[in-house]
């Protein structure tokens, strides 16, 4: 299928293929048949985009001083290229489509194949969406008309915060698309609405409708409020514009005492105090459609907000706007200005940032009722031929795929061969990286007859099963941490594994030079050693998916495995018991800092502290082990430092947490690193994780050995 993409590190837009994606429980599979493109958003990227260096830093501040902060804690040339691959990974374009249910995943009872639907899809020929983010459309709105209904979602959300009542003034700013959707809705709300603008263009769209406005290039705001409010103020001000101008200001100007302001599009942030507190003025941000987006419960969960509690979600927002539509109080015909396909949109709007302005319309033709299983699978014609041993499948195009395992494999020499992703970004990691095949399908790359060795590094909760299916195809596989959320799961792998395969779990830390240099100080030394491992993990919001103990497991069995897999490997033994306590009132797998005392079965001791409450300036580890009258401590992977040892190098070097190491080693048929005692060692990880987290739900100390 084809997608719309946008390059943010040179400005282009291009039409890129892509397999169709699988549908799956609580989704939608949608044809498009036409969608909207957005002024203001995609406006905005193509701008970034186009913009140098300096420009994009000036656009998106806070994403240099993470890039900075990157610098300071893993180096320069570390920060330098993850800032690089940011700005390679094109992005996705639109999210107001129309078009017709081609499949429905379990869950899903309202809709049914063959369904006209309004969704925030993209500007694509298939759409998998989440079914709280899919309208039925009435049968007397026109698909062109419904293809702007969530954008009037998003002015509808913004005139809830605003509150008018009946016969109150209100002022617009920004008389763009979202801007007259605005106007028009408050007009349908019995308010009088004034309209301001710079652009003639725009106040004439507005003035058809019957809308007062004026240019506040031309008449300054306190001219407006003398002659236009009769020097008493309006009662509300909408502002619907993206500008670097103080537009938050001329809207507390315009103001009556105690009036409000609502802001749905962007300005440029600063605003007089004085005006507020002398007016009593109330001020908010509009977030989008409205209640819902953003929170992955609702959105991807599935999970509606009552009714009786949340009235307006951002779903019934959008039926709210169809509504109107089906009852002819919002009027969108005019605001069509011109249609193309898909094929020809990149020239007919995307060429000329200027000619993103009113409603425009792409058109999907030719494509199926539903998809064929064929279409989940693309080959790449002028891929680089591969050998034909070692061939990988790999699973998943995350960040972490992005930014770590595939330029790892790559520098290994790898011979990737198929990616698995549903993500539209996956289109340049298929070409940055040469895969031959692209597919959607996770069972496609396990069951392929040329893929000898299969890379999981998708969300948590889908590894196990994806192990189990990967084993018992015969294949080698690799997967990224941690390989099981319980032991039921852990348990169908052990069953699942035979003699003779590699099943490697990506605890990279082990492979790392500076763990392999403090494993040589400290061999030997048992019962003598103390190590003190503290993480400073930084904070994650409680509402991504790694905190879902059924998707990622919590921090304790979704992260640690890392270091406690390091813990057992430079003390070279098992842990025979631990006590934990957690801070705070979370327990279980939801525990976020807490601390852990191991006691290894050779005498040694593991204080691991994982913090989660820090700065984020702080550098994440630091290892240091004690042991007989002498010290060595790793500082974040980036420096080995010793004290008391003779002779001992202080090693300093470029970040290297063992990833390049492990992907060589897997690839090497003759390596030993991945023998049966190893995988045990695995395995103990999962179930001192499982023990842990189940240990939180209590308190105490448990004896792991017998």
């Amino acid at each position: 299928m084809k997608i719309l993409m946008q390059d943010l590190k040179e400005g282009k837009t291009t039409i890129e293929e892509m397999p169709v994606p699988v549908v799956r429980s609580g989704h939608c599979l949608v044809r498009s048949v036409c969608s909207t493109v957005s002024p203001g958003t995609e406006k905005m990227l193509l701008e970034f985009g186009k913009a140098g260096y300096l420009g994009k830093i000036m656009r998106q501040p806070d994403k240099f001083r993470q890039v900075l902060r990157k610098a300071r804690q893993e180096g320069i040339l570390s920060a330098l290229e993850q800032a690089k691959r940011k700005l390679e990974q094109a992005v996705p374009l639109g999210y107001s489509c129309v078009g017709r249910i081609a499949e429905t995943g379990d869950g899903v009872e309202h809709f049914a194949m063959g369904d006209r639907v309004v969704s925030n899809g993209y500007h694509a020929e298939y759409n998998l969406v989440p079914k709280n983010l899919i309208c039925r459309i009435p049968d007397p709105v026109s698909d062109d008309e419904a293809a702007f209904a969530q954008l009037g979602a998003i002015a509808l959300q913004g005139i809830r915060l605003l509150r008018p009542e009946m016969g109150e003034r209100v002022v617009v700013m920004g008389l763009g698309l979202i801007g007259i959707l605005a106007a028009r809705l408050l007009q349908a709300n019995g308010c009088k609405v004034v309209g301001i603008d710079p652009s003639q263009e725009a106040r004439d769209k507005a003035a058809a409708t019957g809308i007062p406005c004026y240019d506040n290039g031309v008449f300054s705001a306190e001219e407006l409020f003398r002659n236009a409010f009769d020097a008493t103020g309006a009662d509300a001000v909408l502002i619907a514009a993206a500008s670097e101008a103080r537009l938050v200001d001329e809207a507390a100007v315009l103001c009556r005492k105690r009036g409000r302001i609502v802001l749905v599009g962007v300005e440029g942030g600063q605003y007089s105090r004085d005006l507020f507190y002398k007016k009593e003025l109330s001020f908010q941000v509009s977030c989008s459609y409205g209640p819902g987006r953003y929170d992955p419960a609702y959105e991807e969960g599935g999970n509606d907000y009552p009714m009786a509690y949340v009235r307006w979600t951002e779903q019934r927002n959008v039926e709210a706007v169809l509504g109107l539509m089906a009852e002819g109080k919002l009027p969108t015909n005019d605001l069509l200005i011109m249609s193309s396909t898909l094929d020809q949109a990149v020239e007919t709007f995307y060429s000329d940032p200027s000619r993103l302005r009113w409603g425009n319309v792409i058109r999907y033709v030719g494509t199926e009722e539903a998809p064929r299983s064929e279409l989940r699978r693309i080959s790449v014609p002028f891929a680089p031929l591969r050998e034909k041993a070692n061939r990988i499948g790999y699973i998943g195009s995350g960040a972490f795929s992005s930014a770590v395992a595939l330029p790892a494999l790559h520098r290994a020499g790898a011979s990737l061969h198929i990616l698995c992703s549903s993500r539209p970004e996956g289109a340049g990691l298929v070409r940055k990286y040469g895969f031959r095949h692209w597919v959607s399908d996770p069972m496609q790359c396990i069951e392929d007859p040329e893929v000898d060795l299969v890379c999981i590094a998708n969300r948590h909760h889908r590894h196990a099963a994806l192990v189990v299916a990967a084993l018992r195809a015969g294949k080698q596989v690799f997967v990224e941490k941690p390989p099981a959320l319980n032991e039921e799961e852990l348990n169908a792998i052990r069953e699942a594994w035979q003699p003779g395969q590699r099943l490697v779990v990506g605890y990279n830390r082990r492979h790392s030079r500076y763990a392999r240099q403090l494993r040589e100080y400290v061999g030997g030394c048992h019962g003598d050693v103390h190590l003190h491992y503290l993480v400073h993990a930084g904070y994650i919001p409680a509402d991504h998916w790694i905190q879902d103990p059924e998707q990622g497991g919590g921090r304790l069995i979704g992260e640690c495995g890392h270091f406690l897999d390091l813990a057992i490997f430079l003390n070279e033994s098992s842990v025979e018991s631990f006590s934990i306590r957690a801070m705070g009132d979370k327990r279980g797998s939801t525990a976020e800092n807490f601390s852990a005392l191991l006691r290894h079965c050779n005498g040694n001791l593991t204080a691991l502290h994982y913090i989660c409450n820090g700065p984020a300036s702080l550098p994440k580890e630091r290892i240091t082990a004690y042991f007989g009258g002498k010290a060595a401590a790793i500082d974040n992977f980036r420096r080995l430092q010793t004290w008391g040892i003779p002779r001992a190098p202080q090693i300093l070097g470029h970040f290297d947490k063992g990833h390049d190491r492990q992907f060589r080693e897997w690839l090497d048929p003759g390596s030993e690193a991945y023998s049966e005692k190893y995988l045990e060692q695995v395995f103990e990880v999962s179930t001192l994780s499982f023990a842990m987290a189940e240990s939180l739900r209590g308190v105490g100390t448990q004896n792991l050995q017998k």
